[in-house]
């Protein structure tokens, strides 16, 4: 096994145990496919999440020599925007071993969050809907916060975010002073502001159309005008950066995910 980082000291723990037949025995499948695999199970650290992934493509080699496999660039951007300030999946240990094949396989094992994803919230429509509103200002804010950091999340899907209440109320959002981490920090790039937000306005958007799930207008301008009050932007951008979230909309094409998020079990 190579140990490619580790967070600190007692992660060295973590990753004995996680990298252990006996553990990974015990622990229960999010999800499994030819080349990946998802678990989840206790640990010394908590919760945790470890997700392994076949380096067997050939340009997997080239990935590993310039460090920018999957889980080397999720670590990285776990770290920039923790950085600036947003809740993440904190990444714990990233190494390196062999399967039974003998094939390169990599995993990193990461904190598991509490909580339901937006996406799962939107389908089990169990929010109130003051709540649906807090967290549409919320999601908004958001996305203009990482803008303003020059910051873009080129898969920012209400399916990669987790309503996680700092309160330790599963779920509440608001006042109880809840925050929407990110899961997936793959996709973290350098990005002007105003495309950054669009982008990910519409990536909030798209993903529940495609899963046939209504948002209703008013939530939609809620997460809108948040944005642009957070951006301080003047208030008739609010009209302007709708019309721009609508014309990337109009022009995607079919938004049906060729994976329903809401029949995976995975972490993303």
């Amino acid at each position: 096994m190579s140990i490619l980082r580790i967070a600190d000291g007692n992660a060295g723990v973590l990753l004995r145990l996680c990298a252990t037949d006996g553990w990974k025995r015990g622990a229960t499948v999010l999800k499994h496919d030819e080349r990946s695999t998802v678990l989840t199970g206790e640990s010394s650290a908590g919760p945790v999440v470890v997700k392994s992934l076949l380096l067997d493509r050939p340009k997997d080699v080239l990935s590993r020599m310039f460090s920018v496999t999957r889980f080397v660039r999720q670590w990285g951007g776990a770290e920039l925007l923790a950085r600036h300030g947003f809740a993440v999946a904190t990444p714990l240990a990233l190494w390196r071993g062999r399967d039974e094949q003998g094939r390169l396989v990599e995993s990193l094992a990461m904190e598991r969050l509490s909580g339901k994803t937006v996406l799962r919230h939107l389908a089990d429509r169990d929010l109130p809907r003051d709540e649906q509103f807090a967290l549409a200002r919320e999601l908004g804010s958001q996305a203009a916060r990482l803008a303003l950091a020059g910051l873009v999340n080129r898969d920012h899907k209400p399916s990669n975010l987790i309503v996680k209440s700092l309160a330790g109320v599963s779920g509440s959002v608001g006042a109880s002073g809840s925050v929407v981490a990110i899961l997936d920090t793959v996709a973290i790039r350098r990005a002007r502001p105003r495309a950054a937000l669009v982008h990910m306005l519409f990536e909030l958007i798209v993903e529940p159309i495609g899963c046939r799930l209504e948002i209703p207008l008013g939530l939609r301008l809620a997460a809108v005008r948040s944005a642009v009050r957070e951006a301080g932007w003047p208030r008739k951008e609010v009209t302007q950066l709708w019309r721009d979230v609508r014309a990337a909309l109009l022009a995607h094409g079919d938004p049906t995910p060729r994976i329903n998020p809401l029949a995976d079990r995975s972490i993303k």
